[in-house]
């Protein structure tokens, strides 16, 4: 769905506050995917067997009279996949919301002329505050461009 191209900043927006943004959020989310695959690696195993043999004997402790062995096997397998097919879905979710950001990155990038750089002096000190010029935030009012704020004292 993305090719190189995307993830390439050309330089207009080099510095632009919303496509930060939109990075530190995709790396924050990708992250957040590889503890996801890290858990999900290690479930590959199943349950370690002396946790498994803990459990068993909880559950035949507190459904003694109703469970067999073979009953409360079939619970751990249970879990088990229910575990899994929740891990799946929270990774399948992850991976749209990084679909996502990616391409409301592609989509700003497409429809901006670059950062803007606004420039003020006020009692010895210099403000400088850059913001995305992106039109795609125009037909957006919920979403507010973000601004970086820059002050130099002592002119």
């Amino acid at each position: 769905m993305f090719s190189m191209r995307d993830f390439i900043v050309p330089e207009k927006c080099i510095g632009c506050p919303v496509i930060d943004g939109i990075d530190k959020t995709i790396a924050s989310i990708e992250a957040k995917k590889q503890v996801l695959n890290e858990i999900g690696e290690s479930m590959l195993d199943g349950i370690p067997s002396e946790v498994r043999e803990s459990i068993v004997v909880h559950i035949q402790k507190d459904h003694s009279s109703e469970l067999t062995d073979t009953d409360a096997e079939d619970v751990l397998r249970q879990l088990e996949d229910s575990s899994r097919t929740e891990l799946v879905n929270k990774i399948d979710a992850v991976d749209a919301e990084i679909s996502a950001s990616k391409e409301l990155k592609r989509e700003k990038i497409e429809n901006c002329t670059g950062k803007l750089t606004l420039r003020a002096v006020r009692n010895d000190a210099e403000y400088l505050v850059t913001i995305c010029a992106s039109r795609a935030f125009s037909t957006k009012r919920e979403n507010p461009a973000p601004a970086i704020v820059r002050i130099r004292n002592n002119l």
